[in-house]
């Protein structure tokens, strides 16, 4: 059976074992990488390898589940595989509302996936979860639209009333859950506007705008796998040209939200800024 993959036009083998990086520049227990080149092992999981931009070979432990499996392929090997095709990845979840395209950043906790939902289901359409890829046209930024799922924790399901027979589990995060969601019906889609997001101790949401330097330095902490560009600085490089125009041409802002603050709340509190927007 073939495991899901965003892009499709990657060719995917499983293998009896799947090579390594030859000479990585980065290279630990868990990642081998290099300018054209990625491998990685994960214990219970499978060996996995991506080359070129279009190569990738995966070899699944003893009794590992697929659904685990899918979770490295759909994370950090199509992180390296859109870092090889030098296509800029951000670490947010995307959706667009009244012809705008919103993209949520921010840690794992932040609410990036929930709200994302949350504002699907009052009529917004759901583009990407977790990994975004970026592209310029006419110096605007472009997000690509390649998800057809989410993940959520147990406790946003149970806010967004979605019932157990609407999820699966993740398979390598208890408590967290995959949940389907529509394909959009176009690849591409313009940025807009774009929320950094963080839980503080706070009784209020807070949201404020970024510009110049502080903009660019926030962006780019949110790329994906950054980790891996210490082995690619052509790919690097561009990026930064790339996040110097983003960043001056959406709008993005800095969001602290109380860290019991209900879902649908902090949705009504975003939704007056993107309402409000130009």
């Amino acid at each position: 059976m073939q495991l899901p993959f965003p892009l499709p036009d990657v060719s995917i083998r499983r293998v009896d074992r799947a090579r390594r990086a030859k000479e990585p520049v980065l290279n630990s227990s868990f990642w081998q990488v290099g300018a054209r080149e990625f491998s990685m092992q994960v214990k219970d999981v499978g060996s996995f390898y991506a080359a070129e931009g279009h190569t990738v070979e995966y070899t699944p432990a003893e009794n590992a589940q697929e659904a685990a499996v899918a979770v490295f392929l759909n994370g950090s090997v199509y992180g390296a595989i859109l870092h090889q095709r030098k296509i800029l990845p951000l670490h947010g979840s995307c959706f667009s509302v009244q012809g705008k395209g919103i993209m949520l950043c921010g840690e794992s906790g932040a609410g990036k996936s929930s709200l994302t939902v949350a504002f699907c289901r009052n009529g917004a359409t759901f583009l990407t979860d977790d990994v975004t890829p970026l592209t310029l046209t006419n110096e605007h930024p472009f997000l690509i639209a390649r998800s057809d799922r989410v993940k959520l924790w147990d406790d946003s399901m149970t806010q967004l009333e979605i019932s157990g027979d609407a999820r699966y589990p993740l398979a390598v995060q208890e408590g967290k859950y995959y949940y389907p969601m529509p394909a959009a019906l176009s690849d591409s889609h313009p940025l807009n506007i774009v929320f950094v997001m963080e839980t503080g101790h706070t009784d209020r949401v807070q949201c404020r705008p970024l510009a110049g330097t502080e903009a660019f330095q926030t962006l780019r902490n949110q790329i994906y796998r950054w980790q891996y560009l210490v082995a690619m600085p052509e790919a690097e490089a561009g990026y930064m040209k790339q996040l110097a125009v983003i960043s001056k041409t959406v709008a993005i802002y800095h969001v602290i939200r109380p860290e019991n603050i209900q879902l649908e709340e902090m949705r009504k509190s975003l939704q007056e800024i993107i309402y409000g927007h130009d």
